[in-house]
């Protein structure tokens, strides 16, 4: 399975842990909403939709290998840098 496309709505947060949400598609054939690309202590994180379940918060969808985390990561990160442009661009990962 690979990214086909990543469209985001770019948070104007500055200093904000949150700085877009994600709908990422997948072989053009299907789609997860509500993906976070958060800057954390340890660097950059994809957090994954979520819901509460009996009062703890589990991942709704989510990859099953590192490898392919890192996949859809890269692609975040790199719509979000294409689209803020060089002033405020992320390392890249």
């Amino acid at each position: 399975m690979e990214v086909s496309s990543v469209e985001l709505k770019i948070l104007d947060n500055p200093g904000g842990r949150v700085l877009a949400f994600a709908s990422v598609v997948f072989d053009e054939q299907f789609v997860v909403h509500n993906v976070r690309l958060v800057r954390a202590k340890s660097g950059l994180v994809v957090a994954m939709p979520n819901e509460e379940y009996k009062g703890r918060l589990r991942d709704i969808a989510h990859p099953l290998n590192s490898q392919f985390r890192e996949e859809i990561m890269g692609a975040i990160v790199e719509q979000f840098n294409r689209e803020v442009g060089p002033n405020r661009q992320i390392a890249s990962w």
